[in-house]
């Protein structure tokens, strides 16, 4: 995906949207020490996506990752201190900010990072800010890439298909 570009994983809820743009996070992240991303995620946990992050990253099963981590194994913890360095380069905001707030968002990650993030991931569609009803998913979507386009920066966007969606 390439600076300015959105990509829309589209599908019904629990079909692996997500966890395909995190894979793409997870092996950028072993493939390249510059890569940084910045996750907007207002549906999810910030744990959630930490625990989906790491399982990915380590080719983990997740139920495993989150049984370990509620046990409050040892093994698991220790190996997730142990990944700080992956997992730093990483900012998720579990809330859901107009795009204005992700731009100062994104300027503080730079600031933080001191360098600029490589790929934004946003997931959900739905629930950002105005998008209720099908004139609000088209004028979020719209603003998504108008947002994409003034940051340049590639972003992948999760967006839920509704029970009436059919294949095609």
């Amino acid at each position: 995906v390439w600076p300015s570009d959105v990509l829309v994983v589209t599908g019904r809820a629990h079909s692996g949207k997500s966890a395909v743009l995190l894979s793409a996070i997870a092996k950028s992240l072993h493939e390249d020490p510059d890569f940084r991303a910045v996750i907007f995620t207002p549906d999810e946990p910030e744990t959630l996506v930490i625990s989906k992050l790491y399982a990915l990253l380590y080719l983990q099963n997740l139920a495993d990752v989150e049984e370990g981590l509620q046990a409050r194994d040892p093994a698991y913890i220790q190996h997730i201190n142990d990944a700080k360095d992956l997992l730093d380069r990483v900012k998720i905001f579990p809330t859901a900010l107009p795009f204005n707030e992700m731009s100062i968002a994104l300027a503080e990650c730079e600031d933080y990072w001191q360098i600029r993030p490589r790929f934004v991931m946003i997931d959900f569609l739905e629930q950002l800010p105005m998008a209720s009803g099908y004139e609000g998913v088209s004028a979020v979507l719209k603003g998504v890439k108008e947002w994409a386009e003034t940051e340049n920066l590639p972003v992948g966007l999760v967006h839920q298909s509704g029970k009436s969606s059919t294949r095609g």
